[in-house]
């Protein structure tokens, strides 16, 4: 991971609204770039199929060179976040209930649409796989993260399906708190509670294993130490 501190552009992709709101102040101000860009998926790219996700990602990097007459090199880093919502577990550990919906538990999903559940979980797990693994999209250094099961669960203990109207409120609370405060931001994600163990390689293979996506923990912490290390080592 490089470029942090560096002049240039920072761009932050996210799945939702909500996402943004919470985020994008705090992290502006913890990064020290010349920009920094939030682009809003709206919705869930690792569930398109074949290389579906990678696409959606070089679709938001253009739609930004477009609007901000950027060119590749202006950007330094592509920070891609994604919720698990659980979808990592395995197949026996996801139950048909009567209902319709999702309902999350700690050891388990159940559904009332198991196929499609099933199915969607397959598709996103190959997707976190393959980005996973890349260095780069548009020869732009790219990583991508990990939330789980998703920001409000991470952040504010909230595990179990909330609501779109929620999830606006739950991000102005949040942005609200660490507005101010991004160190504090950065200190809630490099918590022990929440901070993934290892390095980002290790993070990804501990998420997809059994039922961990449907645990608390993000990987978002490898970037904040990263820019943490990088920016304040030279003056230890």
């Amino acid at each position: 991971m490089t470029g942090y501190g560096k002049k240039g552009v920072v761009v932050f992709i996210v799945e939702g609204v909500s996402d943004k709101i919470a985020l994008e102040l705090p992290m502006s101000r913890l990064i020290c770039s010349d920009s920094i860009r939030f682009a809003v998926m709206h919705g869930d790219c690792l569930s398109r199929s074949g290389n579906g996700a990678e696409k959606a990602v070089s679709e938001q990097i253009r739609t930004l060179m477009v609007k901000y007459n950027y060119k590749k090199s202006d950007f330094v880093q592509i920070v891609h976040i994604v919720d698990t919502d659980g979808s990592f577990i395995p197949d026996d550990r996801v139950f048909s209930r009567e209902q319709s919906g999702i309902a999350y538990y700690s050891d388990r999903i159940e559904t009332g649409e198991y196929k499609e559940t099933v199915a969607r979980h397959h598709r996103r797990r190959n997707s976190a796989l393959v980005l996973a693994k890349k260095k780069s999209i548009m020869g732009i250094p790219y990583d991508i993260y990990f939330m789980s099961r998703n920001l409000e669960h991470v952040t504010q203990n909230e595990g179990g399906h909330v609501r779109s109207s929620n999830k606006v409120e739950f991000a102005e609370r949040f942005a609200d708190s660490f507005a101010d405060d991004p160190y504090g931001l950065m200190e809630l994600l490099c918590d022990k509670s929440v901070a993934a163990k290892g390095d980002y390689d290790s993070s990804w293979n501990h998420i997809m294993s059994g039922t961990n996506s449907l645990k608390k923990c993000s990987n978002l912490n490898f970037f904040l130490d990263s820019y943490y290390n990088e920016i304040y080592s030279e003056s230890e």
